[in-house]
């Protein structure tokens, strides 16, 4: 079974996955906004907006954040940075710096178009009997056809 942990400060997601059948507890994270986990492994989640990204990159709370995953992160501890809304041009700079600083340190970065497809994303998750498929990695030969 997977425990799940929303920070407090995500009051719409927690909104959202209120609505469903998710059980979930509400606690003040140190670090991410999400945390699900199991008895091997925990998935931690932080949560971006492109315009939260941007300002965070201006800040500079995205290295700090980044640098606090990557110590965070082990072979049991995965950690996952998801970006929210639609994509403009506009956030080019920040797609590629995602691209370089986050993919290139094995942090994988999900996207998604809305608040709600965040949810619904995290439902599922929360969902899954184990995190085991989260954390399995296949090779490139298993995944050739």
């Amino acid at each position: 079974m997977i425990a799940s942990v929303v920070d407090v400060r995500e009051n719409k997601l927690i909104d959202l996955l209120s609505q469903g059948t998710n059980d979930f507890s509400i606690k003040m994270l140190d670090l991410g906004d999400i945390l699900l986990h199991d008895e091997n492994y925990y998935l931690l989640i932080e949560r971006k907006t492109w315009g939260d990204l941007h300002s965070s990159i201006l800040d500079s709370r995205f290295r700090e954040q980044r640098s606090r995953l990557k110590q965070w992160k082990s072979e049991r501890q995965k950690c996952i940075y998801l970006v929210e809304g639609m994509y403009t041009e506009e956030y080019k700079n920040e797609k590629r710096t995602l691209e370089r600083l986050m993919i290139g340190h094995d942090i994988p970065v999900f996207f998604t178009d809305s608040l709600e497809k965040t949810a619904e994303l995290i439902s599922d998750w929360m969902s899954m009997e184990t995190l085991e498929k989260l954390f399995f990695q296949r090779s490139v030969e298993e995944d050739q056809i």
